[in-house]
Protein backbone atom coordinates (compact mmCIF):
# COMPACT_ATOMS: atom_id res chain seq x y z
CA UNK A 1 0.00 0.00 0.00
CA UNK A 2 2.82 2.42 0.88
CA UNK A 3 4.51 1.85 -2.50
CA UNK A 4 1.27 2.69 -4.32
CA UNK A 5 0.77 5.81 -2.20
CA UNK A 6 4.34 6.93 -2.91
CA UNK A 7 3.86 6.31 -6.64
CA UNK A 8 0.65 8.36 -6.67
CA UNK A 9 2.27 11.16 -4.71
CA UNK A 10 5.31 11.21 -7.00
CA UNK A 11 3.03 11.41 -10.03
CA UNK A 12 0.92 14.21 -8.49
CA UNK A 13 4.08 16.21 -7.80
CA UNK A 14 5.54 15.59 -11.26
CA UNK A 15 8.44 13.56 -9.90
CA UNK A 16 9.86 10.11 -10.53
CA UNK A 17 9.71 7.63 -7.65
CA UNK A 18 13.45 7.88 -7.00
CA UNK A 19 13.20 11.69 -6.90
CA UNK A 20 10.44 11.48 -4.30
CA UNK A 21 12.69 9.18 -2.27
CA UNK A 22 15.32 11.95 -2.20
CA UNK A 23 12.83 14.60 -1.09
CA UNK A 24 12.57 15.56 2.58
CA UNK A 25 8.86 16.34 3.06
CA UNK A 26 5.84 15.99 5.34
CA UNK A 27 2.40 14.90 4.13
CA UNK A 28 -0.65 16.10 6.07
CA UNK A 29 -4.34 15.76 5.35
CA UNK A 30 -6.78 18.67 5.27
CA UNK A 31 -9.89 17.20 6.85
CA UNK A 32 -13.07 18.14 8.64
CA UNK A 33 -13.72 17.47 12.32
CA UNK A 34 -15.65 14.33 11.36
CA UNK A 35 -12.78 12.92 9.28
CA UNK A 36 -13.85 13.90 5.75
CA UNK A 37 -10.64 14.44 3.76
CA UNK A 38 -10.72 17.51 1.51
CA UNK A 39 -7.17 17.18 0.27
CA UNK A 40 -3.53 16.89 1.24
CA UNK A 41 -0.76 19.33 2.00
CA UNK A 42 2.84 18.47 1.15
CA UNK A 43 5.40 20.58 2.98
CA UNK A 44 9.01 20.36 1.84
CA UNK A 45 11.80 20.87 4.34
CA UNK A 46 14.65 23.35 4.06
CA UNK A 47 17.80 21.91 2.56
CA UNK A 48 16.25 20.02 -0.37
CA UNK A 49 18.06 20.17 -3.70
CA UNK A 50 16.84 23.33 -5.53
CA UNK A 51 16.91 21.45 -8.85
CA UNK A 52 14.58 18.82 -7.40
CA UNK A 53 12.28 21.49 -5.96
CA UNK A 54 12.05 23.18 -9.38
CA UNK A 55 10.47 20.00 -10.78
CA UNK A 56 7.58 19.94 -8.30
CA UNK A 57 4.27 20.94 -9.86
CA UNK A 58 2.31 23.49 -7.86
CA UNK A 59 5.00 24.28 -5.31
CA UNK A 60 4.25 27.63 -3.67
CA UNK A 61 6.87 28.58 -1.13
CA UNK A 62 7.38 25.32 0.71
CA UNK A 63 3.93 23.76 0.17
CA UNK A 64 1.84 21.99 -2.43
CA UNK A 65 -1.90 21.48 -2.00
CA UNK A 66 -3.38 18.35 -3.58
CA UNK A 67 -7.02 17.42 -4.07
CA UNK A 68 -8.26 14.27 -2.35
Amino acid sequence: MEDRTDALLASALGLEQDELDELDYRLDSNESDDGLVYGYIVTVADGNDPELLSKIKGLEGDTVRLDA
